[in-house]
């Protein structure tokens, strides 16, 4: 047998279990399939009253999901990302003044993709964005095969990819990571798309952010923006590790203030002495009854 040209993945299915897959890149025959796959989903999907993407945006503009004031936030969010990249490539400033500038654009970019976001999910289900998904899907029944025999692991009963089977398992955790390498190979997509970011290759490069891209004090400690220590999951803590507030008082790890409690005074100044209220067990009348006899 031919050497097959695969990459590898390894993660969890649904039942914690470690599973290792090879992914191929689509053959010729593979193509020619998926387009009929793509046609048929196409046609059903206009038949059924989906929308074409020509016309997504004049939808989106009747039922007030976009207008032009969103247009207009869109178009200066995206012309302040592109003036910082600039100004970071250009040099000639101080470094805390690119660091602020880097941090901010990345920022910008999340508020870029939130922006969209909803024109994003609306897009997949236009008559398109249905077809061009069960296409990727039939694709990736195709080319996820078993590392040894190169035979598709979603198959039907003689073999052949099995669009249905797949989608019967995409949800497994290391479907998603199938999927990226498999869109990596198909259209030359970057693996490292968010390290080569202009900002996060600005910032490693000048150590202000690990290898995760969290940004970092000069001893490798994490923070936040504003340069205060923070934990692993975002929270504030102080030199010692301990969780602390927004103002550096120290909290529990639900989030309580831990204090010295003193009891409360009266108006006189006087200690109010609270007494816990006791609540009497209540009795049935037949209970009353029985005991009684």
């Amino acid at each position: 047998m031919a050497k097959i040209n695969k990459q590898l993945v390894t993660g969890k299915d649904n039942d914690g279990k470690k599973q290792t897959v090879a992914i191929i890149k689509p053959r010729p025959t593979h193509t020619r399939e998926s387009q009929k796959v793509y046609n048929r989903v196409f046609r059903d999907a206009l038949e059924s009253g989906a929308l074409l993407r020509q016309k997504l945006g004049s939808y989106m503009e009747e039922q007030g999901l976009w207008n032009d004031d969103k247009q207009k936030e869109y178009d200066k969010t995206l012309a302040a990302i592109l003036d910082k990249e600039k100004a970071l490539k250009k040099g000639g400033i101080k470094l805390s003044k690119a660091k602020d500038m880097a941090i901010q654009m990345a920022e910008d970019r999340v508020a870029l993709r939130d922006l969209i976001a909803e024109k994003t999910m609306m897009d997949a289900n236009t008559a398109e964005g249905q077809a061009d998904n069960t296409r990727f899907n039939y694709l990736m029944a195709c080319c996820i095969v078993d590392p040894d025999t190169g035979k598709p692991i979603f198959a039907d009963e003689d073999g052949n990819p099995s669009l249905e089977a797949y989608e019967e398992s995409a949800d497994n955790e290391y479907i998603a990571d199938a999927a990226s390498k498999l869109a990596e190979m198909m259209y030359g997509l970057d693996d490292d798309y968010e390290a080569n970011l202009p900002e996060n290759k600005f910032l490693k490069k000048f150590n202000f952010v690990n290898d995760d891209l969290k940004l970092v004090n000069e001893e490798g400690q994490l923070v936040d923006t504003e340069g205060r220590l923070v934990n692993k999951d975002g929270r504030f803590i102080n030199k010692d590790g301990d969780f602390i507030d927004i103002e550096g008082n120290p909290v529990s790890e639900d989030g309580e203030y831990i204090v010295d409690e003193q009891p409360f005074l009266d108006d006189d100044g006087n200690v109010l002495v609270v007494e816990e209220k006791t609540k009497k067990k209540r009795t049935s009348k037949k209970t009353q009854e029985t005991s009684a006899s």
